[in-house]
């Protein structure tokens, strides 16, 4: 059963038939630049990122909390 009535109007009907096929392109091209980055050597190991992420979290947290405190 296709969730597009018989009944829609024309432009609604290809807009809704267009759409997965530009999120497929948008992620495509996501793909594509990603790809590219690794070849151009921009990239970091996820450990590390993911460790430099907590830290700076626990330090603005950390001031946030010291800054309710006053």
């Amino acid at each position: 059963m296709s969730p597009i009535s018989p009944r829609s109007p024309p432009l609604l009907t290809d807009a809704l038939r267009l759409e997965p096929m530009r999120i497929h392109l948008l992620v495509l091209d996501e793909a594509s630049k990603g790809l590219a980055d690794v070849e151009a050597g921009r990239f970091t190991e996820a450990r590390q990122t993911l460790q430099a992420l907590k830290l700076r979290r626990r330090s603005q947290t950390s001031c946030a909390h010291d800054a309710q405190q006053r």
